[in-house]
């Protein structure tokens, strides 16, 4: 059986329209969900008897009409709080949010600024905002691992994917099996309390309750749903733990890889000098277009000595959905969508498709000609796009990053998959992830530090550690670090590291270290808080 592979954007358009000819090859599907997700091998009768009724009821549940807003709508919520504390600037571990935990976060300049590990972050804080809405806040809140296992994984998805051994020669995988087998054991957990809810305790006659929490399977979401339609057909705990596994790695996967490298792009490309890009950089007028929507505001200080954190609230949830705002910042996330974006989806013909040349360049001019899609053939979706993206007959120099590449223009297939019903979803999270960020945050590139000055740093440490300071002793050495290191300040450069695949957008090979500082100049709001 031959395989087919498309090198423009009409051809691959026709294939579109020709959607309902082609199916992805069980073979194919199966080895994914048997190798990667650990569906257990008895269940594939099942789960292809099920597989058209569950994705009608992800559909259903994640992608249409009023679900999808609401989703969207406690993202918003859940990013208004915190966003504020995307850095709190806690040299103290126990003070820290999660997301500065494990970003390798090191203050810089007292509490103005904190220097860290940049997709790690992302990675923490991106999964703190998007998965409660999914699978329920307890379930987030008790799983602390959960997002960089999701990370871990999908470093070595294709390694997890073709089965290969856990102790293969491969740099990170013994570390992505473990983190595959801890999700599947917490996911199995996840649905096992969402169809047997732990017993309330009956309180005693003489106990006063506040009030009791709700348990995940209280809360309507996606998996809830989707764990009714499994109750319904008794369908085993392993294989409801890798189909739900399977869904949030798929949105994950895409989401964060692209926040990271549309953020990395956006601050980059903004930084060269005005006199090649103008007054306006991509990232002033991403601020500009979005401030209506993103209200970042500075409240009024209860206190001199304590001034207020900064404030973001979203106008409304429709915004995201609106394929004419932000025309700036959407372009620059389909340019990162182009640029990285790593699908390799493959699908089996079932009826002939005939391909016509549509455009000039595809064949000699004035030749018209037409390619037949012959049934039982493959053709390649993932490849095509990777390689329309990347072919110099279609973008001018299609490696350099153009912020503004789609703005009088909508993505073409190539980039967004006419086909793919979660496209809105994730595309508004992108949206709402990246504005909210860029209204309240500076990012800066950190210098690379020197030998000298890691070994410097451990003999500090070291230091510390023989002998305890007084209270006194320490704020007058954390006032002379401070003040020496304000003078011997240096000034990164920007580098795009090193991208490899994900599962469907790629990731950097290596961490970016940047400075983090909020954003000064904000509006200032009129109302004061009250403590209590």
């Amino acid at each position: 059986m031959g395989h087919n592979v498309v090198f423009s954007d009409s051809l691959l358009d026709q294939i579109y329209k020709n959607w309902s000819s082609l199916n992805e090859p069980e073979s194919i599907k199966w080895a994914l969900l048997r190798n990667a997700f650990k569906m257990p091998k008895d269940a594939e009768s099942q789960h292809r008897e099920l597989s058209s009724e569950i994705a009608k009821t992800i559909e259903t549940e994640m992608f249409n009409g009023n679900q999808i807003e609401s989703l969207i709508f406690s993202s918003l919520n859940t990013l208004s709080e915190s966003l504020p504390d995307f850095i709190t600037f806690n040299s103290s571990l126990v003070d820290q949010m999660q997301w500065e935990r494990v970003s390798n976060i090191e203050l810089t300049d007292g509490t103005s600024e904190a220097e860290c590990d940049l997709f790690t972050l992302l990675n923490e804080f991106c999964c703190n905002a998007i998965l409660p809405s999914v699978m329920g806040a307890q379930f987030t809140e008790s799983y602390q691992l959960l997002a960089t296992d999701l990370a871990a994984f999908n470093q070595r998805y294709w390694a997890l994917a073709l089965g290969l051994p856990r102790l293969s020669p491969i740099q990170g995988l013994p570390g992505a099996a473990l983190s595959q087998k801890r999700l599947l054991y917490n996911f199995t957990k996840l649905f096992d309390d969402l169809t047997h809810p732990p017993v309330r305790r009956v309180p005693d006659d003489d106990e006063s309750v506040s009030g009791e929490e709700e348990t995940d399977a209280d809360i309507s979401t996606p998996l809830t749903k989707l764990n009714e339609l499994f109750t319904k057909h008794e369908v085993p705990m392993e294989v409801r733990a890798a189909i739900g596994f399977q869904l949030v790695h798929s949105i994950i996967a895409e989401v964060v890889p692209l926040v990271f490298w549309s953020i990395l792009h956006i601050y980059a490309s903004s930084s060269v000098p005005e006199t090649k890009v103008g007054k306006e950089t991509p990232l002033t007028r991403i601020k500009d277009e979005t401030k209506a929507w993103a209200q970042a505001i500075q409240p009024p200080s209860i206190h001199p000595s304590f001034p207020a954190p900064p404030e973001i609230r979203f106008a409304s949830a429709k915004e995201a959905f609106s394929p004419k705002s932000f025309p700036h910042l959407r372009s620059c996330i389909n340019e990162s969508r182009r640029l990285y974006s790593s699908s390799i989806s493959t699908y089996i013909i079932t009826k002939s498709i005939i391909l016509e040349d549509e455009e000039e360049g595809i064949t000699r001019p004035g030749e018209e000609e037409q390619w037949e899609l012959d049934v039982g053939s493959y053709v390649d979706i993932g490849l095509s796009q990777s390689l329309i993206n990347s072919s110099p007959a279609n973008y001018f120099s299609p490696d350099t990053f153009k912020p503004y590449a789609f703005i009088n223009a909508p993505a073409p297939s190539s980039i967004m998959s006419p086909t793919d019903a979660s496209n809105q979803y994730k595309s508004a999270l992108l949206l709402s992830l990246v504005a909210g960020i860029i209204q309240l945050w500076e990012i800066s590139p950190a210098p690379k530090k020197t030998f000298f000055e890691h070994m410097q740093e451990a003999r500090d440490e070291a230091s510390i550690g023989a002998a305890a300071l007084s209270g006194e002793q320490k704020a007058a050495k954390d006032e002379a670090q401070a003040e020496k290191a304000k003078k011997a300040r240096k000034e990164g450069k920007w580098v795009i590291p090193k991208a490899v695949d994900g599962a469907a957008v790629k990731i950097p090979k290596s961490d970016v270290r940047v400075r983090i500082r909020r954003r000064e100049g904000l509006p200032a709001s009129k109302i004061v808080r009250r403590i209590g």
